[in-house]
């Protein structure tokens, strides 16, 4: 588990592992994937929005180096 980043009103964290992210309650509860889509891609970095309504990260494949891509809190396929 690397840069785990803890949502701004403190009830989740997004964390990567194993070049995925993944979003936990804090506290109780499982973990979930938190991106859908390219399982190709390397995901890392996660960063919350002020707002807590998006997560921006870095997307890095080698065929297409490093992309800044955003996902909704609530998971998704990135943009």
């Amino acid at each position: 588990v690397r840069w785990a980043n803890m949502s701004p009103d403190g009830r989740q964290v997004v964390y990567e592992s194993l070049g995925k992210l993944w979003l936990k309650p804090n506290g109780a509860g499982a973990a979930r994937r938190l991106t859908r889509g390219n399982d190709d891609s390397l995901e890392a970095w996660p960063s919350w929005s002020r707002d807590g309504r998006s997560i921006a990260f870095v997307s890095w494949t080698d065929a297409g180096l490093g992309r800044i891509m955003t996902v909704a809190s609530g998971g998704g396929s990135p943009r």
